[in-house]
Formats: structure tokens, C-alpha cells, sequence
């Protein structure tokens, strides 16, 4: 048994967004045999309810609350301080004396650091604790897609924060050893971003399915009349916003000339004025948070992702397939899923390519039937969480041993 300390800038609970679900499931499979120290953040007011909750399964915890104008206020501090702002965002001192103090005091094994913003509270100085760096996806790349599309001043902010983030993130890799990254696509590209002889480990550790929640045999509920399409996601997160008022704009009109009556279904908690907006548009439904995504994606015939800025795997598509519904998704979406494209998803490039792909599969229940039980077998066969465990229990024991033997250098 290892006595851990797991860092995270964000709550891992409720499961509502990806990042949430991989930490989630990370963290309660190490919390299974071993004892875990739990530093995180609460950046959302409907996640202070489940404080209490959280701070009962750890040896110890440190959850701080940050409000949304506290953290607007600290990340423009960080254009003082030559930082990235989405690290200062997170800057508490609280923070600080706690994982120093867990250092201190316990016998630590292993400082498992989820996201990059995470790694500024990890001491620099001599210590002999390994530490896991989860990048989960290469954040600097986001930020920077972000700035190509975006108008002054955001395009400078976004290109800045491109900048900055990046550095960080090879700083920290550099620091730690080693770098994870949630599909092999994302650690090829940190790979060349740290170039060729750099000592940095850098290792591909999937998301997984939770197979038996995410299966249409486990629900009964009555089949809907209406021929429907959802998307899934959290809607405050900008790629989500912007690639469903893409479809809304730009695929829906194209599909209800031929299907007047077809529904859109956008779920997901923290939907804006934008989002919610889209009701506006003739079949477009915005139900927000929904208790359980499995039956509400169950319910639907078709499973979107018209994501126009994605990174790592996106779990709604991988969700979508493990309930057995034919996905259209874009080349984006796609990055880093293994799958056979046509056979278990399909991919769509561009609203006529997206309008013509869905009616395709309205128009044929037979090959849209196939290709939901493909990417449901290949769910089953590429995405469990067992297989996720077994990669991450090695890293770690890699790590691990590397203590024993006196081999780390955290300087």
C-alpha cells in the first residue's frame, strides 16, 4: 500500500465533465489500495454540495473554494507575473501549506499531479518523491487553436496564454520525468514538442467506458416516436458551445428540409444564454443537466460531435459508441480514437458532409443498427477501464521503484 498525494484543479465529482470522469475513476481505483491525501479546487458553486462527500474518502483533503470573480481576478494577475493565467487562476496559499505540510509529515510515495496548472503547488528542492505528471492533453495546442480563431484583443490573450502554457508544460515534464497523456496522437505530439533527446518519459494512458453504466440492455425505459440527434457536454466549455451552434447554424437547417419533425437534443449542465438561445431554432431542445446521461443519450437515435476545436479523446463519443448509437463525428472529435471509421463511427467533414452522413443513417436503420453494435464491440475491446488501470498501476510502480533504487532527481 502507497500513501499518495493526489493533486487536481478541480473537483473530481459530480462525473459531468471528461476531465472529471478520468480523474474520478484514477482516483478511486488508487483509493482501493492505497492511502490518498486529496488537494483539489471548487470552482462552481453547484459543486460545493459535494464537499463533505469528498473529504470523507481520503486520509486527508485540502478543497479549496475559489468563486468565479476570486479566479477571473487571479489569472489576470498572472499578466504581471510572467505566467500563464490559467495557473495563476489557481494560486492559493492555503494550497501551498498544505501540500507542504502533507510532504512534511507523511511518508509519501507518490505525488500523482493531475493537469499542468496542478504542478506550481509540487516544491521545488531535493525530496525523493517521484511524481506522476497527467497532462491529460496538451493544453498549450487548445489555447492556441483558440487564438487562431478568435478576433484582438482575445486572439492576443489566447495566443499569450499559448505561449506561456507551453513553456509550462515543458518546464514541469522536464522537472517530473515523465509526462501522460490521454491518447497516444497527444503524447506523439508532446513527444516533438520536447524534441528528439529529451530524458522526459512520455507515456499514452487511455480514458475507458464504464461499459455496464453505458449500455442500452441496463436501461428499460419506453423508445421515444420522434426521430432524434443529441449532443452531450459540458456547456460551458467553449469547443462544446462552439460546435453545437455550428450544427444548430449551419447542419440543422439542411436536415429538417428533408425531416421537419427531427429533434436536437443538447445535453449537458452549464449551458449560457447562448446555448440556450438555440431553442429559438425549430427542433432544437437545450435540457442542461440531467441525472443520467446514459438514458438520455439512449433515448436518441443518432450521437453528434461536431466538435470545430477538440484535444485528447472526447468520452461523449466514446460513450456514444459504448450505447450501442451510430456516431457522426468530426476529424477532430476522432483524434486519438482507435476505431475502424466508416465500420464503427462515422466521420463527417463540413455540414453537407454532416447533413448527408446523418440522413444516410435516417434513411438506413439497418447500417446505422451495424455501426452502433461496431462501436460498441469496440468500446468493449479498446476502452475498458481495467486496461486503463493496468497501464497507469505500471507507471506508477515504475516510479515507484525508481525511489527505491534512489534514481530520482526532482531538482
Amino acid at each position: 500500500m502507497a500513501n499518495i498525494l493526489f493533486l487536481m484543479h478541480r473537483i473530481p465529482f459530480p462525473l459531468n465533465k471528461g476531465e472529471k470522469i478520468r480523474a474520478w475513476n484514477i482516483l478511486n481505483h488508487l483509493n482501493k489500495t492505497h492511502t490518498i491525501h486529496l488537494g483539489t479546487f471548487v470552482d462552481d458553486r453547484n459543486d460545493y454540495q459535494h464537499v463533505s462527500y469528498m473529504e470523507s474518502l481520503f486520509q486527508s483533503s485540502c478543497i479549496v473554494k475559489i468563486s468565479y470573480i476570486g479566479q477571473r481576478i487571479r489569472a489576470l494577475g498572472g499578466l504581471f507575473k510572467d505566467a500563464p493565467l490559467s495557473f495563476a487562476a489557481y494560486q492559493s496559499q492555503r494550497m501551498h501549506r498544505y501540500v507542504n505540510t502533507v510532504i512534511q509529515e507523511q511518508e509519501l510515495d507518490l505525488i500523482f499531479v493531475f493537469s499542468g496548472a496542478m504542478g506550481q503547488f509540487v516544491p521545488v528542492g531535493n525530496y525523493d518523491i517521484p511524481v506522476f505528471f497527467d497532462l491529460n492533453d496538451v493544453d498549450s495546442q487548445k489555447w492556441l487553436a483558440y487564438g487562431r480563431t478568435s478576433r484582438f484583443p482575445m486572439r492576443q490573450l489566447y495566443l499569450r496564454e499559448a505561449s506561456y502554457v507551453g513553456l509550462a508544460e515543458i518546464e514541469l515534464a522536464q522537472r517530473f520525468g515523465n509526462a501522460v497523456l490521454v491518447s497516444q496522437d497527444e503524447a506523439d505530439l508532446f513527444k516533438a514538442i520536447l524534441g528528439r533527446g529529451d530524458a522526459v518519459q512520455v507515456h499514452a494512458v487511455s480514458n475507458g467506458v464504464d461499459c455496464e453504466k453505458f449500455c442500452s440492455k441496463r436501461i428499460k425505459a419506453d423508445k421515444h416516436k420522434t426521430e432524434s440527434i443529441i449532443f452531450s457536454g459540458a456547456m460551458s466549455y467553449r469547443p462544446n458551445i462552439e460546435g453545437v451552434t455550428w450544427f444548430a447554424r449551419h447542419v440543422w437547417p439542411l436536415l429538417l428540409q428533408k425531416y421537419p419533425d427531427l429533434k436536437f437534443i443538447i445535453a449537458g449542465g452549464g449551458a449560457g444564454v447562448h446555448v440556450k438561445q438555440l431553442e429559438n431554432i425549430k427542433g432544437i431542445e437545450v435540457l442542461g443537466y440531467v441525472k443520467d446521461m446514459a438514458e438520455t443519450v439512449d433515448q436518441a437515435d443518432i450521437v453528434v460531435a461536431p466538435l470545430l476545436t477538440a484535444r485528447g479523446i472526447q468520452n461523449k463519443v466514446l460513450e456514444g459508441m459504448a450505447m450501442s448509437k451510430p456516431v457522426v463525428a468530426s476529424p477532430e472529435a476522432l483524434e486519438g480514437v482507435i476505431c475502424d471509421i466508416g465500420a464503427d463511427i462515422v466521420c463527417a467533414d463540413g455540414a453537407e458532409d454532416f447533413a448527408k452522413s446523418i440522413l444516410k443513417l435516417i434513411e438506413d436503420p439497418k447500417q446505422a443498427r451495424m455501426i452502433g453494435e461496431r462501436g460498441r464491440a469496440c468500446v468493449e475491446r479498446h476502452y475498458s477501464w481495467e486496461s486503463t488501470f493496468e497501464k497507469l498501476d505500471n507507471i506508477c510502480n515504475g516510479l515507484m521503484n525508481k525511489k527505491e533504487k534512489g534514481l530520482l532527481d526532482n531538482s
